[in-house]
C-alpha cells in the first residue's frame, strides 16, 4: 500500500510558487498601506485647512474690531496725517502706538494663517502623490 501511494505521489509534480511572487506581494501590500495613509492624509488636510481658514476669518474679525477698539488705527492715521508732530514726539509716540497694538489677537491670525498655508501645502503635495499612485496602480 505504502507503494501505490508513493507511485500516486510521484504522478503529481511539487506545486512551485512563482519566482518573486514574494516580492510581489510585499510590494503590493506596502503599494495599498500607501494608498490608505494617502487618503487619510488628505482628508486630514482638508479638515485641518478648512479649520484653520474658518479660524484665521475669527481671528482677523477680532484683529479689526480690536485695531479700532485700542485706537491703533488712529495712531497710523497720525502718522501720514501730520509726520512732524510724529517726528517731535519721537520715542513717546513709538511707545503709545506699541501699547495699543492688540498683539494677542494679531498673533492668532498669523498663526491661523500660517496653519493654512501649510495645511494646503501639505495637501496639495499629498493629492499630487495619491493620484501619481492612481495613474500606476
Amino acid at each position: 500500500m505504502d507503494n501505490d501511494i508513493r507511485k500516486l505521489a510521484s504522478l503529481f509534480q511539487e506545486a512551485e510558487p512563482p519566482v518573486g511572487l514574494a516580492a510581489r506581494i510585499v510590494a503590493r501590500v506596502r503599494s495599498e498601506a500607501e494608498k490608505a495613509n494617502a487618503a487619510r492624509r488628505t482628508v486630514f488636510y482638508s479638515l485641518t485647512a478648512i479649520l484653520s481658514f474658518a479660524a484665521m476669518v475669527l481671528a482677523g474679525h477680532e484683529a479689526f474690531s480690536s485695531v479700532s477698539q485700542t485706537g491703533f488705527a488712529e495712531y497710523v492715521g497720525l502718522l501720514f496725517y501730520d509726520v512732524a508732530d510724529v517726528l517731535n514726539a519721537g520715542w513717546s509716540f513709538a511707545y503709545a502706538a506699541l501699547e495699543s497694538l492688540p498683539v494677542l489677537p494679531i498673533a492668532a491670525t498669523l498663526i491661523s494663517f500660517a496653519l493654512l498655508f501649510e495645511s494646503v501645502r501639505r495637501l496639495a503635495h499629498n493629492l499630487n502623490n495619491h493620484l501619481m499612485f492612481k495613474q500606476v496602480a
